[in-house]
């Protein structure tokens, strides 16, 4: 049997390496909470199409947005569960295995929206994290 093949390629160079951050334009969808940087990691191929740049949320914002859709009102009970988790597991990835990329430090914690520190205060005390002292 054949093997499957995707739709696109991976574009594997240099540049896959250098981040580029960059704030994205406000989406209303998200009320503007997902203003955080956004990374260039990378470019996709396509034989059809010319490259275009891979964007990436930093993941403790994309995190923290996750914890705030978690406790949205209007968001479907069901998904509220799955949404709380997956913040806690990105802020715990963050904690443990990126924090060279991604500090979860005050300079991240002072460029959170007021509203939103409150969610980031709640799992560092739940996970027994404190800030480094910097």
């Amino acid at each position: 049997m054949p093997k499957a093949r995707l739709p696109f390629a991976a574009d594997v160079v240099e540049s896959v390496f250098e981040i580029t951050v960059t704030r994205p334009p406000p989406v209303e969808s998200l009320q503007s909470v997902f203003s955080g940087p956004i990374a260039v990691i990378g470019t996709l191929a396509n034989t059809a199409i010319s490259r275009c740049p891979l964007y990436v949320p930093d993941p403790r914002w994309m995190a923290v947005h996750k914890l705030w859709l978690a406790r949205k009102p209007e968001r479907n009970a069901q998904k509220r569960p799955k949404d709380a988790r997956q913040g806690q597991v990105l802020l715990d990835a963050c904690r443990y295995f990126l924090a060279d990329a991604y500090p979860l430090d005050i300079g991240f914690v002072l460029d959170l929206p007021e509203e939103l520190r409150d969610l980031f205060n709640d799992w560092a005390q739940g996970a027994g994290y404190e800030l480094p002292n910097t």
